[in-house]
């Protein structure tokens, strides 16, 4: 009844668990149809007002981080930088270094997200070198968002990234993510990450993650198992 769900409402914003209470909210939608009060749409509104963060001119933090990791051989295979969060500092710190983001997403507007899109690379074709791996523009990393990002929208079956969203196409903190984790296009991210820690000599370096994301522990957990030049580093 409406006491009950208020009650445990109460019990999980107490307690500060905002995925066991979305958990809870979208189970007691399903039996009952319907939430009083829309409380399901008004906190994924909240989630995603509170993740348009925007990058202040002093923090250079993304920045730095992004020239430690990109300053490789262009003989090298391309950064692949994976985030879970929903924000866009990484494309704000990017575009202010004046770096090139392959992110799934077409070139052109409206940038509509496709697979392929991620096989593209940016070369030089003035003074091209004899070895096709110089010939790699530098300052260039892909970027993949495994769950969603703010600046994302679904429309008609499609995404696309616009600056400004209704509704943004996000994972949200809920029980159901690992389920929502096999829809286009976080499926596609999921499985080029997958593929990628496969590769021999791969070195995934973990910040921030606390390894509670059941899909994406189990794809470390088997890399570490079944590819013997795996190589971890877990920043905690």
């Amino acid at each position: 009844d409406k006491q009950h769900l208020k009650g445990k409402v109460e019990d999980y914003v107490k307690a500060k668990d905002i995925e066991k209470l979305l958990s809870y909210l979208l189970l007691y939608e399903r039996v009952n149809s319907k939430i009083p009060g829309d409380l399901v749409k008004k906190l994924e509104k909240k989630i995603a007002e509170a993740c348009k963060l925007d990058l202040h001119k002093d923090n250079d933090h993304h920045g730095l981080f992004l020239r430690k990791l990109t300053s490789r051989k262009l003989t090298y295979p391309r950064l692949e930088l994976y985030t879970l969060n929903y924000d866009t500092l990484f494309e704000q710190a990017a575009k202010r270094l004046g770096y090139t983001i392959i992110d799934g997403f077409s070139f052109s507007h409206p940038r509509e997200f496709s697979g392929r899109n991620y096989n593209f690379d940016i070369v030089r074709r003035e003074n091209s070198r004899m070895r096709k791996e110089e010939n790699y523009a530098p300052d260039v990393f892909k970027l993949f968002k495994l769950h969603g990002s703010i600046d994302w929208e679904k429309v008609g079956g499609k995404i696309y990234q616009k600056e400004s969203v209704d509704k943004p196409c996000i994972v949200y903190p809920a029980s159901d993510k690992y389920e929502s984790s096999y829809d286009q296009p976080y499926f596609e991210m999921m499985s080029h990450f997958q593929q990628t820690l496969r590769k021999d000599s791969t070195l995934l370096i973990v910040v921030g993650f606390g390894f509670q994301d059941k899909h994406i522990q189990n794809a470390i957990k088997e890399a570490s198992l079944i590819n013997s030049n795996f190589h971890l580093l877990i920043v905690c």
